[in-house]
């Protein structure tokens, strides 16, 4: 005997048998788990996130470090490399961004500064996804630069920091980053980037938290001393990218997606 597990296959039994072997006897059994679902399964869900929410902002209350760095939006590059580099070198950190294309920059930047670092974005091929996360929860890398494809939904037992360099535009996604650390009674810290243009947006976490972030003071005058070298790294990144077809390969699965698409819907059709 066998089973199939699927959440979106059909359950039409003539296209349920395609995906039978030869071998494969007797009838067909079909089992809807939604069968069994009750009709206010939707506030069922709903009770379930808000819940969710309301045990990781108590966590958040009690076990995090929560810090905000007001910074200009120019000299992210300068405060993201010097903390790293020196505050929190031996931290395992998860670093936030809020594009794949700024996740992909940060990690070639990070490279060129000898930091032990892994990428996960959408636009990432699934074994790199894999190959990448199992480098940073084995340690072998200890930073890992994410879009919030990483703020829930996966499983990282240690993570000391949490920094995030690009301001969610939902409160709420801020506590699911954030709750990446502090887990299990251990204590963690979350940092967030304010620019000129995130002051909304860090008071409507602090509504929505319920609690008032303070304000970490760091040094600018030594971090801008290295800014020609660190200027030099961001023209460097810029151009690996460029050299790597970064861009062209994503436009080109993208096409592939589609036209996959396309050509499914047209059989259908």
């Amino acid at each position: 005997k066998a089973l199939f597990f699927s959440a979106t296959m059909s359950q039409n039994k003539e296209e349920l048998n395609k995906y039978r072997g030869k071998e494969d006897k007797g009838d067909l059994f079909v089992f809807d788990f939604n069968n069994i679902i009750e009709e206010d399964s939707t506030k069922i869900v709903k009770d379930e996130d808000n819940n969710e929410e309301k045990t990781l902002i108590n966590q958040m209350n009690k076990e995090l470090e929560q810090k905000y760095i007001l910074l200009n939006q120019k000299s992210k590059e300068n405060y993201i490399l010097y903390i790293m580099q020196n505050i929190f070198k031996k931290k395992i950190a998860m670093i936030f961004v809020s594009t794949y294309k700024q996740c992909n920059f940060l990690y070639h930047l990070f490279k060129l500064f000898d930091l032990r670092v892994s990428a996960l974005h959408s636009k990432m091929p699934q074994k790199d996804r894999i190959n990448n996360l199992t480098k940073f929860k084995s340690s072998y890398n200890n930073i890992l630069i994410a879009t919030d494809v990483a703020s829930r939904g996966l499983d990282i037992p240690i993570c000391d920091l949490v920094i995030n360099y690009d301001l969610p535009r939902n409160p709420d996604d801020y506590i699911h980053r954030a709750g990446r650390t502090a887990r299990a009674g251990k204590k963690g810290t979350c940092i967030s980037f304010v620019t000129q243009y995130d002051v909304e947006l860090i008071l409507a976490i602090e509504d929505r938290i319920n609690t008032k972030i303070e304000e970490m003071s760091i040094d600018e005058d030594k971090i801008m001393e290295d800014m020609s070298i660190v200027s030099q790294g961001v023209k460097l990144a810029l151009m690996k990218i460029y050299e790597s077809g970064f861009d062209e390969k994503v436009s080109q699965r993208k096409k592939n997606k589609n036209n996959g698409f396309n050509k499914r819907k047209e059989k259908d059709d």
